[in-house]
């Protein structure tokens, strides 16, 4: 009776400890569109401006919506127009107009002069109601290369502390399943970064860009660039009286 009282006991916390392992892995499982893809999703949904977006800098794509009104000799038509997976938007009456891109300032003049083609005493009113997101691929010394979702507003900064913060979860995961210590987040470099557009290399320094708040040094993301992670090298520190102390 005494053996059976014990050997029930002693189920009972293999089962709570079975349990608690259960809800550990599920708070360090990383947020994956799909694990063999290496997809990673940003957390929130909502975007961020840091700024009024400059119709001169902004470049459209795929997945952006404008507010369209336009009114003629037939009528007023209001409609919301969002560009389609090939760069194009379809006005009724107009036709397809190809902006895929272009500035925003250049997209709106070009939709803008195609109606006025149509409609010579037109009155047309066009805005931007809504930023698109895109895939961006990552590789080099991160768990997961792949692609990031990002939003066409983001700054390699955001792509940056996204990387680690993946890297955080899958090193807890792995200390916590196998205890195998593996490549830790904090190496990668912020200043070793290469941002890669049109098969040219774009050096990136968030180091410096915290420090002297210099915008070029931490450039906007567009769609097609590719950004590389390295760790980080040779490291010299300087601390005590200094007024930034580091390595």
């Amino acid at each position: 009776m005494l053996i059976f009282l014990l050997l029930a006991f002693s189920l009972k916390g293999q089962i709570y400890d079975v349990s608690t392992l259960k809800k550990e892995k599920e708070i360090y499982i990383p947020e994956t569109v799909a694990k063999n893809t290496g997809d990673l999703i940003t957390r929130n949904a909502e975007i961020y401006l840091e700024d009024t977006i400059n119709p001169e800098e902004y470049i459209v794509g795929p997945g952006d919506e404008f507010a369209f009104n336009m009114l003629s000799s037939d009528g007023i038509v209001s409609l919301h127009l969002k560009i389609s997976p090939t760069g194009d938007v379809l006005i009724p009456a107009v036709g397809v107009i190809f902006v895929d891109k272009l500035s925003l300032k250049v997209a709106i003049e070009k939709i803008r002069t195609k109606c006025l083609e149509k409609y010579r005493s037109a009155k047309i009113n066009i805005t931007l109601i809504k930023i698109r997101k895109f895939k961006v691929q990552v590789f080099g010394t991160v768990h997961y290369p792949g692609f990031v979702v990002v939003s066409a507003v983001a700054r390699v900064s955001d792509i940056y502390n996204l990387v680690v913060e993946q890297e955080i979860i899958e090193q807890n995961m792995v200390k916590f399943e196998r205890d195998v210590k593996k490549l830790e987040a904090l190496n990668i470099s912020t200043r070793n970064i290469t941002l890669w557009r049109h098969s040219k290399p774009i050096n990136v320094d968030l180091v410096k860009f915290s420090i002297d708040g210099i915008k070029e040094l931490n450039p906007h993301i567009q769609q097609g660039d590719i950004i590389e992670f390295r760790l980080k090298k040779e490291k010299v520190g300087i601390y005590g009286g200094v007024e930034l102390p580091g390595s």
